[in-house]
């Protein structure tokens, strides 16, 4: 992970700028990366990715889109937002089971090796 740092330099009339990037470590992203770069990427670890980030960003994207609807009407610019919102509501378990899944078939793999 970088931090990127930005400075200024010059008078106001003619301002360069130049962006550095520095290192930043941080030790549980450290460990996902080492586990990933010995155990390589598995079908159950992109369930996993897929299935938990997608459980959280599946509500707050189904919220906003009925918030929207609740505003517009049910459509929206030829887009049914009220049946979006709410698929995406009701698939925020079925994504977290999936993630959770997912979890436990790695957790088996790395206890059998």
């Amino acid at each position: 992970m970088t931090l990127a740092k930005l400075e200024w330099k010059g008078s106001l009339n003619t301002v360069q700028q130049t962006m550095v990037l520095e290192p930043v470590s941080h030790p549980k992203v450290d460990a996902i990366a080492e586990t990933l770069r010995e155990r390589g990427w598995s079908c159950a670890g992109c369930g996993a990715i897929c299935g938990l980030v997608g459980g959280i960003a599946a509500p707050a994207l189904g919220s906003v889109l009925t918030a929207i609807s609740w505003l517009t009407g049910a459509t929206w610019g030829g887009f049914h937002v009220q049946r979006a919102g709410t698929i995406l509501l009701f698939l925020t378990v079925p994504l977290l089971l999936l993630g959770a899944h997912c979890l436990d078939l790695l957790d088996r793999e790395l206890k059998d090796r």
